[in-house]
Order: C-alpha cells, then structure tokens, then sequence
C-alpha cells in the first residue's frame, strides 16, 4: 500500500469469512507515513471445493475500499466462464445449461405464482445442496423453490465479469427512451446479449403474475440489479447513487422488453377486414376455383360429394359487374335458389299496354293483379257509337260482350 498525500494514514482491514474461503490481511491494521509504502501479506484458505466470488473491505481513516475476489473451480459451474460451461438453447436464446435446469426447477413448481419469489432467500442448508449438486452434475429438482431462485441471483454474481459492466456508465445513468436502451441492449456482446435476453424473459414471465406474486418489475429488479453490475467504489454515496440507476436502467429495459412483446402480438387490422388471415371456403354443389385475383364456377367438372375445404389467402374481391346478356350465362347450380323475377317487372308488363289496345280488346277495365276481385260496376259510361254492329247503351254493351265468342278469354292474356 502506498501513501502518496502529506499525510500519515490508518488502516484497518474488515474480516472476511466465507463458507467457500477465508481471507487474512497481515498486518490487518497500521499506519503509513506519508509519501511512503507498507506491505501487506494476503492468505486465501479455500474450505471447499467450489467456485466463489466476495469482496474483503479496508477501511483507510473513515474511506472504504473493496477487493474483489473471485474463485473458480474447473469442476464447478458457478464462477466460471459462461462460453466454457456446455450450452443449450432456450427458445431463441443459447445459455448454459445450469441455467435451463434452474429454470425448469421453478417450472415445475408453479414457482412463478410464489408470493416473494426472487426476494425472499431459500434455506442456507438447500442453497448449499443444490449448489453442490449443479456443480457435480447431478441436480434435477427442488422443492425450496426460494433457494433455487437466490441460485439463479448467484449465479450472475458470480460471473467473472458482471453482465452489465459492458455497458456504459453514461448509457446506464441516461438511457431511458425506447431508442436508447435498445441500442444499448444490441450493443452488447454475446453471450452477454443472449443471457440478459434470458434472464429479463423469465422476470417478465414471473411479473405477469404480480397480482399473486407482489413482483412487479421494479420489484424484481431492485432484488436482481445488484447481481449484475459491479458498485464498488472509493466513494460510497457514488456507489449508492450507481447502484440506484442500474436498478432504474433494468427497469426500464423489462418496460421496453414489455412494450416491445405487446407490439408483437397485436395483430394489425385494417377498417372493413376481418382479423383472420386466411379464408376457408366449402364447396356445396359446384366446384369452385378461387384464386388471389377473382373467383369463377365451373359447371363441366362435376359436383364433389365430399367437398373438401379450401383455404386461400384473405384478399380484397373484385367489385361485381352486371351481365350484359343472361341467356349467355351458366346456370346457377341447383344448390343455390334462384330469386324469381320481381313481382314489380310483372305490374309494369302489364300496365305497358297503352290505353288504346287495352280499351279496343278489352271493353271493361283491367284490375292490379294483386287489388283483392271486387263486384262494384266500372265507373265509365256508356256511350253511342255509329259504327255497324256495335253496341250504343250499357245494356246492349253487356249482352254484346256475352255473346262475344271471346268473352270467356283472360284479359291479361
């Protein structure tokens, strides 16, 4: 240690004790003269044979510094290197696999709905355990599922480089807009990218039950963040007030991950579409063909028995024109009804007939075809005509009408 101000310094070593290691500091406390060195001697004791990682803390007058130490066991899985560790892919991320057998751990336990999961800490004993057993291999499942979820905590702690350490100070204190922490999240190496990617997918999937389980994701993060950056500093309110905005900054990349998942999933819909994308059509009597451009009938092929359903892409349908000749056009298949003429062309066919013809063939006029039959007399009146044979009063207008051979003929025809 070197004391380079004009002043003589004290110093005082914090004890450091793990169930892993032990840490000795000789001398553990003394004084520098200024402008002068003093020597320390360091002991590691390992107590066990796995991979660790702690900070041991001096304190120079009333300053704290830290010294990380981080021990890695080449059979252990915690504290190593992720690319060394046998990987596996997880949906579209590729992680290791301690991680997958974590994860499945909760899974099963329908951990996800535990009230306090990711904050409360499991059983010292289980912890233990179950780190024992993922470090040999031989781990499957758990029933404290609190221990299983702080091993998934320790497990990114003790990475030999913090997951977000290669994200800048400044990107951390200011990135907050969708653009910025999406340039800060694809700026990141893998496997950095793929782990944070996985771990910010299983705290979304553990706050879509924050009605049950009380974690939202500032929640998860404030219990998550300090694993994932590394704070210390000599000076301890800058190190408070970073490990305050790593906590703010994971927030808001599970916002923005959040955001970006609901956008996603939101189908787009047009004004007049129907949301699904694709149409299946059945056949009845016809076959019929439909294409992306416009859809015809074919009366030569024969009538399935079974028709089969068609699926087609949803595409707008031409605007229907009117035939120009009907007779020209293919029958309607036998399925289909065929709408009879309106009764409105009928009355107009009829009352097309001009007075004149309907008065000289017809001498008493003619009813609506559908006026109920009524017995009341016509209102107009006789009349003299000069012409041979015809009739000059109503009464001779009468018995000339019966004796007409025609009398008996439907006027309308």
């Amino acid at each position: 240690m070197t004391n380079r101000t004009i002043n003589k310094l004290k110093f005082r070593f914090e004890p450091t004790q793990a169930k892993e290691c032990a840490v000795e500091f000789v001398p553990s406390t003394g004084v520098i003269p200024p402008g002068k060195d003093k020597k320390v001697k360091v002991s590691l004791i390992l107590l066990q044979s796995t991979s660790s990682s702690l900070k041991s803390q001096v304190l120079v007058e009333t300053t704290p510094y830290f010294i990380g130490i981080r021990i890695r066991c080449a059979s252990g899985v915690f504290g190593a290197d992720p690319s060394s560790l046998d990987q596996i892919q997880d949906g579209p991320f590729k992680v290791p696999e301690v991680l997958l057998l974590m994860k499945n751990a909760l899974m099963s336990q329908d951990a996800l709905k535990a009230e306090g999961i990711f904050r409360l800490a499991g059983e010292v004993s289980s912890i233990a355990k179950i780190k024992s057993e993922l470090n040999a291999k031989t781990f499957s499942t758990s029933d404290d599922v609190n221990a299983v979820a702080t091993l998934i905590k320790v497990w990114f702690r003790e990475l030999p480089r913090p997951l977000l350490q290669s994200i800048p100070t400044d990107t951390i204190f200011n990135a907050s807009s969708p653009d910025a922490l999406s340039k800060a999240y694809n700026s990141m190496q893998q496997p950095e990218k793929d782990l944070l990617g996985w771990l910010m997918d299983l705290l979304l999937a553990t706050s879509e039950h924050q009605k049950v389980n009380k974690m939202t994701p500032q929640n998860l993060s404030i219990c998550v963040a300090p694993n994932l950056y590394d704070v210390s500093s000599s000076d301890p309110m800058e190190g408070l007030v970073l490990s305050q905005k790593v906590v703010v900054f994971l927030t808001n990349l599970l916002n923005w991950q959040a955001e970006q998942r609901t956008e996603a999933a939101a189908v787009p819909q047009r004004p007049g579409h129907a949301p699904p994308a694709s149409l299946v059509l059945r056949a009845s009597a016809a076959h019929i063909v439909v294409n992306s451009s416009a859809s015809s009938s074919s009366t030569d092929a024969p009538a399935p028995t079974q028709p089969e359903p068609v699926t087609v892409p949803l595409v707008e349908p031409p605007p229907p024109t009117a035939p120009t000749d009907l007779d020209s056009q293919p029958e309607l298949p036998p399925a289909l009804p065929q709408v009879p003429p309106p009764l409105a062309e009928s009355i107009a066919t009829v009352e097309s007939t001009t007075a004149t013809d309907a008065a000289a063939a017809h001498p008493a006029p003619i009813a609506p075809l559908d006026a109920p039959p009524t017995s009341e007399e016509p209102s107009w009146s006789p009349t003299a005509v000069d012409t041979e044979g015809e009739p000059t009063s109503l009464g001779e207008a009468q018995d000339h009408r019966q004796s007409s051979p025609d009398a008996s003929a439907d006027p309308v025809q």
